[in-house]
């Protein structure tokens, strides 16, 4: 599994239920999942421990990796 994956899976689990109707302030389409801020860090932070090593580029591919899944 691939680290987007890993952190869309983490963050589907904290928020499984799309939200309806979706915030007038989220301009897209596609299905608006509400996770908090907390949340959000405690799944970033936990993603940066694990690849403490990784490089600008790394973190930048890894966003528009997700940026994509959204």
């Amino acid at each position: 599994m691939s680290d987007a994956e890993q952190i869309t899976a983490a963050l589907r689990e904290i928020s499984d239920t799309p939200l309806d109707p979706v915030p007038a302030a989220v301009f897209t389409g596609l299905p608006f999942y509400g996770v908090g801020l907390r949340d959000l860090e405690r799944v970033a932070k936990r993603w940066l421990r694990e690849h403490s090593d990784a490089t600008a580029r790394q973190v930048l591919e890894l966003a528009d990796e997700l940026w994509l899944r959204a």
